[in-house]
């Protein structure tokens, strides 16, 4: 929401007309502003809501390790694709006129991951892990009200168990 007055004027250069407000800066160039002003206020408000749904699907290669005392390390990158189904919707209200508006969309974006971590066994049964994750899209998706950027840093705490 905001409220803001704005002020314009026109700026006009003519070639040798000798202006008694402004010369410019170049021989031969005068400059003068016009008498006319535009002046606009708008006072507008408005709430919008958004919703994503985000499905990513990788494929990578992963290396790991195990060490001898139940404890592994491991880490694992690949490309991904991002599929993002997102609604927006909200009202604004404008010089006191309430307007309602919704967009939906449904985008594709590509990127990588790249992950590591951890995990140990207590014993042959069960174990925990950690990973952490770095996801970068090459871009980001949005509605026509809403921009985001894909590129995030997760992680994760498992319980294993074995069967």
């Amino acid at each position: 929401s905001g409220i803001g007055t704005t002020t314009t004027s026109k700026l006009n250069v003519l070639h040798g007309y000798p202006s008694i407000i402004d010369r410019g800066a170049h021989a031969g160039e005068y400059a003068f502003y016009d008498t006319e002003t535009y002046e606009s206020t708008a006072a507008a408000t408005g709430r919008f809501k958004w919703e994503m749904d985000l499905y990513v699907f990788d494929i990578g290669a992963s290396v790991g390790f195990n060490f001898d005392n139940n404890f592994a390390i491991f880490g694992s990158a690949g490309p991904s694709i991002t599929f993002a189904d997102m609604e927006s919707r909200g009202t604004s209200i404008s010089n006191g006129v309430a307007k309602r508006s919704s967009k939906d969309e449904l985008e594709t974006e590509f990127g990588y991951y790249i992950s590591g971590g951890a995990s140990y066994w207590f014993n042959e049964r069960m174990g925990l892990s950690l990973e952490i994750r770095y996801d970068n899209a090459f871009g980001s998706i949005g509605t026509k009200y809403v921009s985001q950027n894909l590129d995030t840093w997760g992680g994760q705490l498992k319980f294993l168990c074995r069967f």
